[in-house]
């Protein structure tokens, strides 16, 4: 079949793309949809550093398992709106014409003709002679790996430190690493190139067990080759955030910070130091562009590099390079030491694991206030008790610092997660999906591996912002616009493409969140949504992303956003105090999250488990008794296997004005016809009045479509409930979806 085309129009520009569903990387099932989807958006952090820049193609046509080739000069089909430079060649004959990436429209049409890496030169046109920085391509021999490297990049920033010089690493999204010196000073390559050779001679020698010089591949053997040649004007590199296709999972050659680097070597896991094009994304939104210095920092290098080599290689007694080693105390500077155990594991994406600061002094705060002031929870670390308090700091103004492991030790607190498979989503199917669900528990899962929060007695909601469009939804997919009109102007500062989960909450008299009183919550009323997740961000699937990093984000995502809109915070407390004083204080219990768990929509695993302070459950009514006020009592039950089962009346829990609200519900279904499969009771079936044929005559039936909140003191031995009453209609829950709920 012909391949269909399409047009994509970036700033005016019309691009005209093809195969978008072809599958370029086949492990990830990543597509040239998402190739240049990807390359759309981080256009405004890698055109700063392309600009005037002239760029070697490698394109994969067929994808990464299929042939390619490097092309220099720009196709005969290349758009005239794409810029190029003439570039004479050595050998002489008709000049080469290099495409120069300016813009973000030459970005999208160099993903369309599957041109996956892009190698930009140091130099910027038309002064062809001389580069921006300085940069060595540490690359690793048989035997070793990133790891190995991030000690060899250590050793060139210690060097590169004494003569005064900066450098800024990044991960080649390959086996290996690279460091940039910037310059951005009049320099030449006739400078620069023997400058580098330089530093990788002198490593070589005083390192001659980690790092060689020389390309021959037989001397590279579990060493790191620091390829210093690449400081050559017909020289290119794999521009920072490009796509790597060296495997067949996307990778990008992204910048690190230093401490980074460090943790990574002293955790001993390479895979920390591979990204994929969604965390690079998202690591920019958090971040910013960490490379951006390599643009602006002005530097020159030393003159006489070659003699300053040459003495440094028999130091005098008191010079730098003499005394450089009894200097370096690895108890104070950040390099790891040398020898350190090397590992070959690679691929993998990086995992960052993100916690609230945890500084001795600082307190974690989790207010549920029924007007501007009012009963507040409060846990501090290292106590046992939760206690209403107010005036304290908003969490929102919490500070998160990245969890790093002490020195010499290895972070054993977060289980490490499955890789994420992140999607981006494109703006038409931002949509609505199932919420995860917790599974009921006695006891709560204790150990540092799960985090722990309130579980606030509401409605569960989705939001989802698409552009100006705000939606919220019930579980049930149940618009909750007009229900709820006070909350959707809160989110207007919410960054378009996000799907946050949460829970509406009301409040009773003594501030707590009640049921019952968004049951009767009305205009003007207090309430709120309390945020607890994050499906998408910026357009961005990110369920897959552990729940660690899904509260980063959740963070970033309602950091903007004031009252009505709450963060539900984290209680760093023992899950079982929590629930002891959330019983003392009314509260409905607390849910445990595993911390290194994806969200998994309409699923209960138990990676999220809740356990309840006071009895109550979900249950389906299917009719009532007759009374005085409409009804006497609602009769209610559950599904097992398809079957509506019946388990107990429930007479308690309104008010005359209550059942005739409840009634109104009941239009429309009324049926002659019990929906309950085990009705009639035998007369010993329970204690009181049982459900006999005799007295169903006196019932009345409904279809099960109405699901009701109901509490009660306890089960009892023939599995009914004991004083059940009503808490409330749950209009976000389907009916089919009511089952026997007991804690495991």
């Amino acid at each position: 079949m012909p391949e269909k085309k399409q047009t994509l129009e970036i700033d005016g520009r019309k691009i005209s793309v093809s195969n978008l569903d072809k599958v370029l990387y086949p492990a990830g099932k990543f597509t040239k949809r998402q190739v240049i989807d990807y390359y759309v958006r981080i256009a405004p952090y890698m055109l700063p550093h392309l600009k005037d820049r002239p760029i070697t193609l490698k394109r994969f046509p067929d994808g990464v398992r299929g042939q390619f080739f490097y092309e220099k000069d720009a196709p005969s089909f290349t758009p005239d709106w794409v810029r190029t430079f003439p570039v004479p060649r050595r050998e002489g004959g008709r000049d080469i014409r290099y495409i120069v990436v300016d813009d973000v429209a030459t970005l999208a049409w160099l993903a369309n003709i599957a041109s996956l890496e892009i190698h930009p030169f140091l130099h910027r046109v038309p002064r062809l002679d001389q580069p921006a920085a300085v940069v060595f391509d540490l690359d690793p021999g048989e035997g070793s790996d990133v790891l190995t490297c991030v000690e060899a990049a250590f050793l060139i920033k210690d060097v590169l430190g004494d003569l005064g010089l900066q450098c800024f690493p990044k991960v080649s999204g390959s086996k290996g690493i690279q460091l940039y010196i910037p310059l951005n000073t009049p320099t030449e390559y006739k400078i620069t190139r023997p400058f580098a050779k330089a530093i990788a001679d002198l490593l070589c020698e005083k390192h001659p067990d980690l790092v060689v010089s020389t390309m021959a591949k037989r001397a590279r053997t579990a060493k790191v080759f620091i390829d210093w040649s690449q400081n050559s004007d017909f020289k290119t590199t794999v521009g920072v955030y490009s796509l790597r296709a060296k495997s067949d999972r996307p990778f990008v050659s992204a910048p690190v910070r230093w401490i980074d680097l460090k943790s990574s070597a002293m955790a001993k896991n390479a895979a920390k130091l591979y990204f994929s094009p969604q965390e690079v994304l998202l690591r920019l939104e958090r971040d910013g562009d960490l490379f951006e210095p390599v643009l602006t920092l002005k530097q020159r290098l030393p003159e006489a590099v070659e003699q300053w080599a040459a003495a440094t290689r028999r130091p005098k007694p008191g010079s730098s390079l003499a005394t450089h080693e009894k200097k370096r105390d690895f108890g104070k500077t950040p390099e790891p030491e040398p020898k350190l155990p090397r590992r070959s594991s690679q691929g993998g994406r990086r995992r960052c694991v993100i916690q609230k600061h945890e500084a001795s002094h600082l307190h974690y705060d989790f207010r549920l206030r029924s007007q501007t002031a009012g009963p507040e929870l409060r846990a501090r670390r290292g106590s046992s008790r939760l206690r209403s308090r107010s005036g304290e700091s908003d969490p929102r103004s919490w500070r998160v610092e990245p969890n790093l492991p002490p020195r010499g030790t290895q972070s054993s607190s977060q289980p490490r997660s499955a890789k994420p498979n992140l999607r981006l989503l494109p703006q038409a199917t931002l949509d609505f999906v199932e919420p995860m669900l917790a599974k009921l528990v006695k006891e709560p899962p204790e150990g540092p591996e799960w985090s722990y929060e309130l579980k606030p007695d509401g409605f569960r909601c989705l939001v989802i912002k698409k552009q100006n469009n705000m939606s919220l939804f019930s579980r049930r997919r149940n618009r909750l616009n007009g229900q709820f009109p006070v909350l959707r102007p809160a989110f207007k500062k919410l960054p378009s493409g996000a799907m946050l989960d949460g829970e509406v909450v009301a409040m009773d008299k003594k501030g707590r969140p009640s049921f019952k009183a968004l049951q009767n919550w009305r205009a003007g009323q207090p309430l709120y949504f309390y945020a607890f997740d994050v499906l998408a961000y910026r357009e961005k699937d990110v369920r897959s992303l552990p729940l660690s990093e899904r509260r980063r984000l959740l963070e970033a995502a309602v950091s903007s956003l004031k009252d009505p809109v709450r963060l539900s915070p984290v209680l760093h407390q023992a899950a079982s105090d929590l629930v002891t004083e959330a019983r003392g204080q009314g509260l409905e219990g607390i849910v445990a999250k595993r911390t290194g768990s994806a969200y998994e929509s309409g699923k209960r695993s138990g990676a999220w488990t809740k356990v309840k302070t006071a009895q109550s459950q979900e249950l389906v009514i299917g009719g009532y008794i007759p009374g005085p006020h409409v009804f006497d009592s609602l009769l209610v039950g559950y599904y097992d296997q398809g079957r509506l089962m019946f388990l107990a009346k429930v007479r308690n829990g309104f008010v005359p004005a209550s059942r005739r609200a409840v009634a109104r519900h009941f239009r429309g279904l009324e049926t002659d016809v019990c929906p309950f499969a085990n009705l009639p009771e035998p007369k010993s079936r329970r204690q009181g009045k049982a459900l006999t044929k005799e007295f169903m005559k006196e019932y009345r039936w409904l279809k099960p479509k109405l699901v009701a909140q109901v509490g009660f003191a306890e089960w009892t031995r023939t599995d009914h409930l004991r004083n059940a009453s009503f808490l409330g209609l749950r209009n976000d829950k389907n009916p089919l979806e009511i089952t026997y709920e007991t804690a495991a």
